[in-house]
Parts: C-alpha cells; sequence; structure tokens
C-alpha cells in the first residue's frame, strides 16, 4: 500500500488506500497462496518417499488412513491434505483478485468487501493444515540407511568422480565428463552399481577414448564415490557439508525465535488495543446511557 511503501507507520496518506484498495487483502492471500505451494511440494516429496518403492520415511498411524478396499495399504492422509489445501489457497488468491477486477475505483462491496470471506475462510483452513503438517513432520519415522543405500547404488556421485579426474588429472571436465559417462554407461549395462566403479574401468575408458590411463588410486576413486565423503568436500556456502548445514540450521533458528517475538509483541498490542476500544466503548455507552436516562426523567416530570 501507498502507506507502507512511503515508510509511514499507521497512517494512511490517500484516501482511497484506506477504503477501497485492497493489497493489504490481497498480499496476504498472495503470500498464502506462496507457503502453501512451497509447502505443498514438501508434501508431494514426503509422499513419494513414504511408498513401499522408496521407504525413505513412514507417516505415523495418526496421521495416515486405510484404504476403502485394500486393507494393506496405508494412505498419507495429512500429506495429500496439506496438498488439497495449498489448491484452495491458489483458488481464494484468483477469487480475491478477481473481486477487484474491472470494478471501480471506489468504496464498492463487490471490490472491497466480497474477497473477506474467502480470505478469512482460507486463513484458517491453511491455518489448520499447517498445524496437521507440523504433527507429521513430527511423528514420521525416517529410515537413514535406506537412503544411504539409494544414494550408494545410484550415480548421483557420478559428476563428484569426474571433479576428481579434473583435480588429480588436470585434463578438462568434458574429457572427465566423457570417461565418467562411459564407465557409468558399462556399469548399468553390466547390472552393477555405483559402488562397484573402480580405477581400472577408469583406466579402461579413458585408454578407449583417448590412449592412455589416469592413473588414479583406487582409494581416491571410492572417496568419490562415497555419498558422505561427497557431502563433507561440499563445504561452500549454501553446501551440503554437516558444518555448513548446522550453522543454517543454527541462524535459521535464530531467525525463527526472533519472529516469534515479533508475532508475540503484535499479539500483545492488539490484545491491548482490545481492552482499550472496549474500555472507551463502555465509557461511551455508560455516557450516552446516563444522558438518555436524564431525558427521559426530564420529560417525565415536565421539565422539557
Amino acid at each position: 500500500m501507498t502507506a507502507r511503501l512511503l515508510g509511514f507507520s499507521g497512517l494512511v496518506e490517500i484516501g482511497y488506500d484506506g477504503v477501497s484498495i485492497r493489497d493489504d487483502l490481497q498480499e496476504t492471500v498472495a503470500a498464502l497462496a506462496i507457503l502453501m505451494t512451497g509447502i505443498s511440494r514438501v508434501a508431494t516429496d514426503l509422499q513419494s518417499w513414504n511408498t513401499m518403492e522408496f521407504g525413505f520415511l513412514e507417516l505415523d498411524d495418526a496421521y495416515s488412513s486405510v484404504s476403502s478396499i485394500m486393507p494393506q495399504k496405508k494412505n498419507p492422509q495429512a500429506l495429500e491434505h496439506v496438498k488439497a489445501v495449498a489448491a484452495m489457497a491458489i483458488g481464494t488468491l484468483n477469487t480475491v483478485l478477481a473481486a477487484s477486477k474491472n470494478t471501480a475505483l471506489a468504496d464498492v462491496n463487490d471490490g472491497v468487501s466480497a474477497g473477506n470471506a474467502p480470505a478469512i475462510e482460507m486463513i484458517e483452513k491453511a491455518t489448520r493444515a499447517m498445524l496437521v503438517f507440523e504433527g507429521a513432520l513430527r511423528t514420521l519415522t525416517v529410515k537413514p540407511e535406506v537412503m544411504l543405500r539409494s544414494a550408494e547404488i545410484g550415480f548421483g556421485t557420478a559428476t563428484e568422480l569426474a571433479d576428481i579426474i579434473v583435480r588429480e588429472t588436470g585434463m578438462s571436465f568434458r574429457m572427465a565428463h566423457n570417461i565418467v559417462r562411459r564407465v557409468v554407461r558399462d556399469t548399468i549395462e553390466a547390472g552393477r552399481t555405483a559402488m562397484t566403479m573402480t580405477t581400472a574401468d577408469l583406466d579402461e575408458a579413458c585408454k578407449a577414448l583417448f590412449g592412455h590411463t589416469l592413473g588414479i588410486s583406487e582409494e581416491v576413486v571410492r572417496r568419490a564415490l562415497d555419498p558422505a565423503e561427497n557431502l563433507k568436500s561440499r563445504t561452500v556456502t549454501g553446501g551440503p557439508a554437516p558444518e555448513r548445514m548446522h550453522e543454517m540450521i543454527a541462524r535459521r533458528n535464530t531467525a525463527f525465535g526472533e519472529d516469534a517475538t515479533r508475532i508475540s509483541n503484535i499479539r500483545k498490542r492488539l490484545a491491548d488495543a482490545d481492552v482499550e476500544l472496549d474500555t472507551q466503548t463502555q465509557k461511551a455507552l455508560g455516557g450516552a446511557g446516563t444522558q438518555a436516562q436524564n431525558h427521559m426523567t426530564g420529560e417525565k416530570h415536565g421539565t422539557r
């Protein structure tokens, strides 16, 4: 809104901002739609990881439901609910924007008030959905050994293997990429996994492509293919190395604490304002009641 853009606090400089512009409602619902869309994407990943095929985690029974026909099926009900609410949030944003579109820039019900009801209802639904999502996260069972096994047998570490070739031999990344690509292809065709690739495989591919061997030690190759070692080496800011992750989590927890304090202060100000409003209202009503009583008394006794 104009007042906020100009840096004012508690002051609406332009009258129409106070009676007809609904940036406040539209921005609130937009933020809600963006939030729920992000949460829905996380829920989608968790829903996939919860399947038997992945087996990375399992939702608690309290946040799951039984299938209506398959007795062996455990449905991730909480995640499905969150994703459904995210769709509703996107729809509500469209509703609120449509309520103002093509309406006069004036204090009119269709543009100013029509969006209130769906927005308030959506805020309540999203709040409940977030509570459900929090409960699902807190109670789910993570299976790190299954995750590790999947990382080991997949080929996600192949990029690090190419990087190792560049660092150890000075070859260009394009050449290293071709070597690793050939080794990965041969490994898959042989029905083997990433952890079975050896320096001999690299030497064979390099000799076939460029006429010479690499001579990289088996230990270097092993470390390059180890998912845990891959993470440890990514120590740049934003990288997945354990120390970077711990630092990031600490910063996020600090930020959450600061946000919680600000929200608590806002709630206190609102509660204090409600008390003051009620007090002033009672005073006004009391005075009005006394004046009305005096008026009635005066008429009864013929003094008015």
